[in-house]
């Protein structure tokens, strides 16, 4: 194969795309968190956004792939709300996917 036919193929896989969410899938989730008490105790304030990456296979099951924003506290709190993260795949020929979502941390 060559490079022409080799990005041609790849064109055609990004175009017939199985990965667009509200089309292939939905995702459920409570985008606002708990200010995580350990925070309070060290004085921080204010509000803070986590976007997590993780990915799903087709039966919806979800794995963290990375945290970032904010501090390990915030990390660690957005990882544990995105495992807990819904996935309903509507199209089956969605078999693996790698998205990303926010989760925002406000102390009221």
């Amino acid at each position: 194969m060559n490079r022409k036919e080799i990005m041609k193929k790849i064109e055609m896989c990004i175009r017939d795309s199985v990965c667009n969410e509200g089309k292939d899938f939905t995702v459920s989730y409570n985008p606002n968190l708990s200010y995580p008490i350990a925070a309070r105790r060290l004085g921080n304030k204010g509000v803070v956004t986590v976007s997590v990456k993780f990915y799903f296979n087709s039966s919806g099951s979800v794995s963290v792939i990375s945290a970032s924003g904010g501090s390990a506290i915030f990390q660690q709190e957005a990882r544990k709300a995105a495992s807990k993260i819904r996935v309903k795949v509507k199209n089956p020929e969605t078999l693996k996917c790698t998205i990303s979502k926010s989760f925002e941390f406000e102390l009221k």
